[in-house]
Order: structure tokens, then C-alpha cells, then sequence
């Protein structure tokens, strides 16, 4: 079972970040409404957001100065689709409507060559779980009985290691890989801020990190206070 401990600690960076000038924002997300999954030929990772899961993820953006931006989300697009719009959705070239690619293209055109993309994947948003094994069962059918996150909490390390499932997502797992996307910012945090109080850099005093994911992926992390 998922024992509580912090899994950073840094005490010197703690009492230096009281006295920064600049922040870094993580904004975390579950996905919003998905198509149906009608086409059994289409993989889940490639189930996007229904035209309304995309207008309301528009609709929840607030800046409309990304320079200091980037999202993030699993390898399922969805979860891209939903942080890069609630990222962009409030600079005038965005739309709603674009797919993903159609997304990555405005928001790209002009980043320097090599230097990848304002929509990035981490695979520490994404969840596994084999719904034919026996684990996963029991996982679909806490969710379609409205217990995902209960089961989570209290049941999943338990029962994926009496079932000898090393695959499946559980509660542990996936609260540490939530943390650890929490604590690498946490070790930036000085050298961002070096950058931002460096008037050559002309950098903002904040950054900002959008991060979509699943149900119960994020409750992962705060369900037992982390």
C-alpha cells in the first residue's frame, strides 16, 4: 500500500522561493467531453473532444499571451486538445474548432526551429489499466458505479498487487508521477528566476504549465492530502 512521505525535500530552495520575484503556475485539467467511442477502429488514444468539449475548453482560457506557456497532456489527444486550448483559446487566431494538428500549427508557426512545441505530451498524465484482466474490471465497474476515485484511493495498490498486475495504474503509482512533475518545477524555480529578474532576457515573472489528463488521475494525488 501507498505509504505517505514527501518524495522531495529541499530546504534550501524553500526559504529561498519566499523571497522570489516570479512564480510558476500549474494549471492541471481533467479532459472535456470526448467523442463517443463508436469506431472500433480508432485507438483511444486518438478519441478527441466532441466540437462542445473543445468550445469549452476554449472558453476557460484567460491569457492571451502565451510566450511563457506550454501544454501538456497524456498521449491520448484529448487531453492535448483540452490544455492547449484552455492555453490559447483566448488569442484571436484560435477558433475552437481546429483539430489538434490544425492547434499545434497556429501555435508553432513562429518558435524558433528545434524547439519543439507549445503542445507537448507527458506520459506521466496518461493511466494504463487492461480492462479484460481481472483488475481492470473491477476498475470499469467502479467507474460505471460512480466509485472511481473511492476504488482508487483504497482499493487499487491492494488489489493490482494480489492480482500480480505491474501494469495497471494505481493509486501510488500515479500519485508519485503527478509529484514528479510538481517537484521538477519546484527544482527550476531558481534558475527561472534568475531569468525573470535578468532585464536582458526580458522574460516575464511568470511561467505557466497547462496540464490535461483523466478522471481520477489528479485525485490520485490529493486524495489522501499530498
Amino acid at each position: 500500500m501507498f505509504k505517505e512521505q514527501p518524495i522531495f525535500e529541499n530546504k534550501e530552495n524553500e526559504e529561498r522561493i519566499k523571497d522570489y520575484t516570479s512564480k510558476i503556475e500549474l494549471v492541471f485539467m481533467r479532459h472535456d467531453e470526448k467523442e463517443k467511442e463508436n469506431d472500433k477502429t480508432k485507438s483511444d488514444e486518438e478519441v478527441r473532444l466532441t466540437p462542445a468539449g473543445k468550445m469549452r475548453a476554449k472558453e476557460k482560457a484567460e491569457e492571451d499571451n502565451i510566450d511563457q506557456s506550454m501544454a501538456f497532456g497524456s498521449p491520448r489527444k484529448r487531453t492535448q486538445e483540452t490544455a492547449g486550448l484552455v492555453m490559447s483559446g483566448k488569442l484571436e487566431e484560435i477558433t475552437g474548432t481546429e483539430t489538434l494538428e490544425e492547434l499545434k500549427e497556429k501555435l508553432d508557426k513562429d518558435l524558433p526551429l528545434k524547439s519543439g512545441s507549445k503542445i507537448m505530451v507527458d506520459d506521466r498524465l496518461n493511466f494504463e489499466a487492461d480492462l479484460t484482466s481481472d483488475y481492470g474490471k473491477k476498475v470499469l465497474d467502479a467507474a460505471k458505479n460512480g466509485k472511481y476515485l473511492k476504488f482508487l484511493v483504497e482499493d487499487s495498490d491492494r488489489l493490482a498487487k494480489e492480482e500480480n498486475d505491474d501494469k495497471s495504474s494505481t493509486y501510488s503509482k500515479q500519485a508519485q508521477a503527478i509529484a514528479s512533475i510538481v517537484e521538477k518545477y519546484y527544482n527550476i524555480a531558481p534558475r527561472f528566476n534568475e531569468l525573470a529578474q535578468d532585464k536582458d532576457k526580458k522574460y516575464e515573472d511568470t511561467m505557466k504549465r497547462f496540464l490535461g489528463s483523466h478522471q481520477g488521475v489528479f485525485g490520485k494525488f490529493f486524495g489522501k492530502g499530498n
